[in-house]
């Protein structure tokens, strides 16, 4: 009887401190968009949309200014690029154990305020809107 509520009680805990770690929670990050490759090898690099070796950049992250990164999956790669190194606001599910973020929207700084660029409902729109038009028949 003490051993299965000694258990019980290991397991009540062990849900509550891991439990953070893995689920989603929606919120808002801010930071620049960076290069991953750069990042982890501590390099400025590519400097711009229009620098070159942005095509050697595998995928983008969003770099908070605590130093820590986040990956955003869903997020389109021309939307990273063409962002690199801009101020932005990513709201989404946030994923602490993979440091992720699955992004519902993303707002790039302006002159005066922050403006939404690209909304993950508005794209799945689009895709959707893309896909009616295409058919494929097989005979």
């Amino acid at each position: 009887m003490k051993r299965k509520l000694i258990n019980n009680i290991l397991l009540i805990i062990s849900i509550i401190f891991f439990l953070p770690m893995i689920s989603n929670a929606s919120e808002t990050i801010k930071g620049k968009i960076v290069g991953f490759n750069s990042l982890i090898h501590g390099k400025e690099a590519p400097t711009g949309i229009d620098d070159p070796h942005i095509s050697l950049e595998p995928d983008f992250v969003i770099l908070l200014s605590d130093g820590s990164h986040y990956l955003i999956p869903n997020l389109p790669m021309e939307v990273k690029r063409k962002y690199i190194y801009k101020s932005v606001k990513i709201t989404g599910d946030v994923n602490v154990g993979h440091r992720s973020i699955e992004a519902e929207k993303m707002k790039v700084r302006g002159k005066r305020k922050f403006k939404t660029v690209w909304t993950n409902k508005e794209y799945k729109r689009r895709q959707e809107q893309i896909n009616q038009g295409w058919t494929y028949d097989v005979h």
